[in-house]
């Protein structure tokens, strides 16, 4: 991302402005009906939000007035700041899960027109192609969760917004292997799963508010605003299981590799000479992952089509860390409450 080449500093303080521009004033000005701006207004022309008036309250930390106490324009608690950070948190994670997995599944042989890295039987193979598959799949989620997490700080409203989009129930990723799946992994890719539900129906409830408050719809403006405050909380807690259950799974997938004598070389080497081949399989494989995942929760395909790119490859043994920093800015996400 450009912000990657500033010093942080002064990468933050772009952004801020950034985002001052784009949905503080961008949802005030555009989105919220001229009289609204009038209530808010005090005898100075300056605006103060009354939480007790749900009229004067938008939806979560992306609008003029955050939650009750008002989070106005020009005051910045760092939850967008936070937003962003962990896009590029979970993308890191994403983009290194989803390299080193093709990679582990063309090793193993899962790979058609590649042959096995000498020296694996068909049996480990089958258990080698069977990690790379599912650590392949968990990058592809957690790549999806980076770009909906992104653009949760850039949304465009819906016209249709006469809609409950949210999942009514957290979908569970299905992967194309025959061999059993080991916990850590299942657990993850579940939590996975469920991080991104949440957040992509956490994105639509925004974006459908957004299209009511153009249409001054009232009743719609707070049907929308009660999900996505149900959602943000619920993604912040979904966001913590998801972290909390990476390292185990990486330690699995490294794990598994030590005793079948796979390298991290081997992987790499065997990367580089059948590239193209591994990254068209690759993509086929992530496309029907996703499909499957939005057959589930039909708002996963929506985010799913969102630009990708927000994260960089790191070594495996950084993904830890990268965990732990999701963990803590999901955890120190604000807990918004509905308006009585």
């Amino acid at each position: 991302m450009p912000d990657r080449e500033l010093d942080r500093p002064t990468a933050l303080k772009l952004y801020r402005r950034r985002l001052l521009l784009s949905t503080g004033l961008g949802l005030g000005g555009a989105l919220v009906p001229a009289p609204l701006w009038a209530q808010t207004a005090g005898d100075d022309g300056g605006r103060s939000a009354n939480p007790q008036d749900p009229a004067q309250v938008l939806p979560g930390p992306f609008g003029p007035f955050g939650g009750p106490g008002g989070d106005i324009p020009d005051v910045d608690d760092g939850t967008k700041e936070d937003m962003e950070q962990a896009s590029e948190t979970t993308g890191d994670i994403g983009e290194t899960l989803d390299t080193v997995g093709r990679g582990i599944a063309g090793a193993g042989g899962a790979v058609a027109g590649i042959g096995a890295v000498t020296g694996l039987g068909a049996g480990v193979g089958g258990v080698i192609s069977m990690i790379g598959i599912v650590t392949m799949g968990i990058g592809a989620i957690f790549n999806t969760i980076s770009s909906t997490l992104g653009e949760l700080a850039d949304d465009p409203p819906r016209q249709n917004y006469r809609q409950h989009p949210a999942c009514g129930a957290m979908p569970v990723p299905q992967f194309a292997t025959m061999q059993p799946v080991p916990a850590p992994l299942s657990s993850h890719a579940n939590a996975a799963a469920a991080f991104l539900a949440e957040a992509a129906s956490c994105l639509a409830a925004l974006e459908l508010w957004g299209g009511a408050a153009q249409a001054r719809d009232g009743e719609w403006m707070a049907n929308h605003r009660t999900n996505f405050v149900t959602r943000f909380n619920a993604m912040g807690e979904r966001g913590v299981a998801a972290a909390a259950t990476g390292p185990a799974a990486v330690d699995t997938i490294l794990g598994t590799m030590d005793d079948t004598g796979l390298t991290l070389a081997m992987v790499r080497d065997h990367v580089w000479s059948n590239g193209d081949i591994v990254t068209r399989w690759g993509q086929q494989q992530n496309r029907a992952l996703l499909e499957g995942l939005a057959s589930q929760c039909g708002e996963v395909s929506r985010v799913a089509r969102i630009r990708r790119g927000r994260g960089d490859r790191i070594a495996p043994n950084q993904l830890a860390a990268r965990y732990q920093a999701l963990q803590q800015r999901m955890g120190g996400l604000p807990t918004y409450s509905q308006i009585p």
